[in-house]
């Protein structure tokens, strides 16, 4: 029982024991007044009657003493009148029957009034006539006292109810809406969203409970707030390059690892500027500071949403596009050239270049140093170049030779003819308990399968990949509404960033999920944190769609982008996928102590942290070490496979 219910019965049972003390006394005051009043009567009554009778037994005259007591207690509050008479011994004996009692039965149990008689000896001179008797009739008291009962219950009860009805508003007011307050306040601090201050009470003991209660409501937030400051700290040191604000060497040295091992897939594009070099040798650093961050402002309009630029050494420039053919990745390669001839254009007549590139596929090289190598040895090809300083070494004949027209065009028919295929990748904890299920999605061409990742950048440049989000939610939904087991793990839809920008998509969602809230425990959205850097308000507008419906979300490539990681405290995500440069490889102690610090701020808004590539249980031992709370990977299905 709440606080504010206790309160209000024990006041009630007292108010009402009260009312009740107050309804007995007056009742048995009433009584003894009627009591009171029929004995003073009877007594006037016997001596009225003792006077008007005394003549008549005087002259022996009993026919008028007779006429007398008709006269007198004929139709009056009497039960029973007798006179006798000496002489002549006779008497003379009167009956009155008490009629029904309009009064109910426990009334007169609990509240008696016994009859009151009186007697008296009538004389003439010194000669005693005769002896006069008589009783009450309590009917009358009985029918007073009760009409008092009623009338005063009644005006009790009245007193009840209205004292009642200010009791609630009273204690609403002063206590249940500051507790309410209070307790709604708890509730949120528990789920660290810490708000506004609550305003002051009027009440001076809650009124030091509320002040303590919001002072420490702001040292939490400030905690935390310094906790998310400490990680971004820690990760800028440690990642950063602090002229360019890019991703740094150790960065890109561990998405190059990453890069390796992903099936012959995509590559990198090398970008020297020499200027960059002789403006340091020649103007100073201030000078040379100042070009490279101009030009790594404009170099961050090249990137999307798996890409990764950076700063490799002091005038040279990486991209490492994941999933990029060689055409995207040359056409990059040009824009990247543009940009620089356009920070410093070339004077005319000048055969040098101040800048060369070079794009280098990944192909099957096997480590990072034989890529770095390729491209170093390919951007000295390409700076001897004087026409177009840009070499290119490598192909992806595993690729199909689609532009971006044909994979929508193939996209858009699969779509029609329900052709697209689905594959799972759980989750799981590190007690191997499953999180939830990726779903990804393929097309069939040629007898060759290909995932999302190879024609999701095609369909988010031509702005349609509204259309895929669409048909894959709704065939998740047919396929978790054919399932009616609690039990289910949950599925998680990956939304692409061309559909969070797209006003008409998030229409179409918010309608999706007012017809399918019975599963929105069972459906989760993954958006990519590229959506929250460069998209902040369609972000915040899809995380507002998709609370208000009770469905959940998680958020991949945590920490990707170089920018705060205070947006988790705002958008509250179930779950973060952690970008694999902090999990990828952990050889060194700053490594270590990134993660930490990611997982922590993580883990303090009650988010779980995902690490994806986990290969070895190994490594799952050792991310669960660093509080990573879920794993994805080769070891989780080897895992999962095992078990019985």
């Amino acid at each position: 029982m709440t606080l504010y219910r206790q309160l209000i019965l024990w006041l009630f049972l007292v108010f009402v024991l009260l009312l009740v003390s107050v309804f007995s006394v007056q009742i048995h005051n009433t009584r003894a007044y009627l009591l009171n009043q029929q004995t003073i009567e009877t007594d006037n009554a016997v001596n009225a009657a003792g006077l008007a009778l005394t003549p008549y037994l005087a002259m022996k005259d009993l026919v008028g003493a007779e006429s007398v007591i008709n006269a007198m207690f004929d139709g009056s509050f009497y039960q029973r009148v007798s006179l006798s008479i000496i002489t002549p011994q006779s008497q003379i004996l009167r009956e009155y029957p008490p009629g029904a009692f309009a009064v109910p039965e426990f009334f007169r149990r609990w509240l008696p009034i016994e009859p009151q008689s009186r007697s008296v000896t009538l004389t003439s001179g010194w000669m005693q006539t005769a002896e006069l008797s008589v009783t009450s009739n309590p009917a009358a008291a009985y029918q007073q006292l009760w009409q008092s009962a009623v009338q005063l219950f009644l005006v009790l009860s009245a007193i009840l109810g209205l004292g009642a009805a200010a009791l609630l508003l009273g204690l609403n007011l002063i206590i249940r809406k500051p507790l309410n307050r209070l307790r709604t306040k708890a509730q949120a601090i528990s789920r660290n969203d810490f708000g506004a201050p609550l305003p002051l009470p009027a009440t001076k003991e809650l009124r030091d409970v509320v002040d303590a209660f919001n002072h420490m409501n702001q040292q939490i937030r400030h905690h935390f707030r310094q906790q998310a400051e400490a990680a971004d700290r820690l990760r800028i040191q440690a990642y950063q390059d602090p002229v360019s604000g890019l991703a740094n060497r150790r960065f890109l040295l561990s998405k190059l690892a990453a890069l390796i091992p992903d099936k012959g897939h995509g590559g990198i594009v090398l970008l020297r500027v020499d200027l960059i070099k002789e403006t340091y040798q020649q103007q100073g650093f201030r000078a040379g500071d100042s070009l490279v961050s101009a030009l790594s402002r404009q170099l961050t309009t090249l990137l999307g949403p798996k890409a990764t630029l950076g700063r490799l050494s002091q005038s040279e420039f990486l991209y490492v596009g994941p999933v990029r053919s060689r055409t995207d990745l040359t056409d990059i390669a040009g824009r990247m050239l543009a940009i620089t001839e356009k920070c410093h254009p070339v004077p005319e007549g000048v055969a040098e270049h101040n800048s060369s590139v070079a794009v280098v596929m990944k192909g099957k090289m096997q480590t990072v140093s034989d890529l770095l190598a390729a491209a170093d040895n390919a951007v000295n090809l390409a700076s001897a170049q004087t026409d177009f300083p840009l070499c290119v070494i490598g192909d992806d004949t595993h690729l199909p030779t689609f532009g971006r027209q044909q994979w929508q065009s193939l996209i858009t028919q699969a779509i029609k003819s329900d052709k697209l295929a689905f594959s799972f990748q759980t989750a799981i904890d590190h007690q191997h308990r499953p999180l939830f299920r990726e779903v990804f999605t393929s097309v069939e061409h040629q007898g060759q399968a290909y995932r999302a990742h190879f024609f999701q950048h095609a369909l988010d440049t031509l702005e349609d990949g509204a259309s895929l989000d669409r048909y894959v939610l709704s065939k998740m939904a047919k396929h978790l509404g054919y399932r009616d087991d609690t039990s289910l793990v949950p599925l998680t839809v990956n939304l692409s960033l061309s559909s969070i920008r797209a006003a008409g998509f998030l229409r179409w969602l918010a309608g999706f999920m007012a017809m399918h809230r019975h599963i929105s425990s069972k459906l989760l959205l993954e958006i990519p944190e590229a959506a929250f850097v460069h998209h902040y308000e369609f972000s915040s507008l899809l995380c507002s769609i998709i609370r208000h419906y009770g469905f959940r979300f998680g958020i991949d490539n945590y920490g990707h982008h170089f920018s705060t990681l205070g947006y988790l405290q705002r958008f509250k995500p179930y779950y973060v996928k952690l970008d694999y440069a902090y999990t990828g490889q952990l050889d060194q102690k700053i490594k270590t102590e990134v993660l930490c610090a990611v997982t922590r701020a993580a883990d303090n808004q009650k988010i779980l942290t995902i690490a994806t590539r986990v290969e070895t249980q190994a490594q799952m031992h050792q991310l669960a070490a660093l509080s990573v709370t879920g794993f994805q990977g080769y070891v989780v299905d080897s895992l999962l496979r095992a078990s019985p």
